[in-house]
């Protein structure tokens, strides 16, 4: 169907039937038609969806839109709802992992002092050991001399002397002996 139908005017000269035509081809112009430059105050707006037949809008600058969707029937609304559903779904968990890092950091940290504690107590253990194995040589060392002791103070104590006898009387000697306290040993 065409947009703009014009009564023939046919044979003849008809002043009225030309002005009819020129004022139905004005009124089509000022009312059906979008204007590249408008006059001013003149209105110049869409009454109806334009379909662009799958060809681009180029050179758009800005577009202000109370809505905009997609031929699949997505809305450009839920898009951005889904977009800011997911921003705060990774804001979240951009969060619990630097919660995670830092109780990570944290425990490295307690590792860290627990490996120190431990090298430390080695080291006391260590130290430990060898007092207690200089105590042991030590301990032997004197039981040792005691045992030197003790085998000096029987050894005077077949003579008949005690530890503190610097002369004694050999009473009935066969044989002719030298003996000197220093030969059993010190007490």
């Amino acid at each position: 169907m065409a947009k703009i139908t014009i009564s023939d005017i046919g044979s003849g000269f008809s002043l009225n039937k030309i002005n009819e035509a020129f004022q139905q081809i004005e009124n089509e112009l000022n009312n059906k038609v979008l204007y590249r430059d408008n006059p001013v105050g003149e209105q110049n707006h869409v009454l109806n969806d334009i379909d662009m037949n799958l060809n681009d809008i180029v050179n758009a600058g800005n577009i202000q839109a109370s809505s905009f969707g997609f031929s699949d029937g997505t809305s450009i609304d839920s898009i951005l709802a889904d977009a800011e559903f997911f921003a705060k779904q990774s804001e979240t968990s951009s969060i619990a992992s630097a919660v995670s890092a830092d109780e990570s950091r944290q425990s490295a940290e307690d590792s860290n002092a627990s490996a120190v504690e431990a090298a430390n107590s080695e080291a006391n253990a260590a130290q430990h050991a060898s007092d207690a194995d200089s105590d042991r040589i030590a301990a032997e060392s004197a039981a040792a001399d005691a045992l030197i002791q003790a085998n000096a103070a029987e050894q005077y104590s077949l003579l008949g002397l005690s530890a503190n006898t610097t002369q004694f009387d050999m009473g009935l000697v066969s044989d002719q002996i030298e003996i000197f306290p220093t030969d059993l040993g010190v007490l």
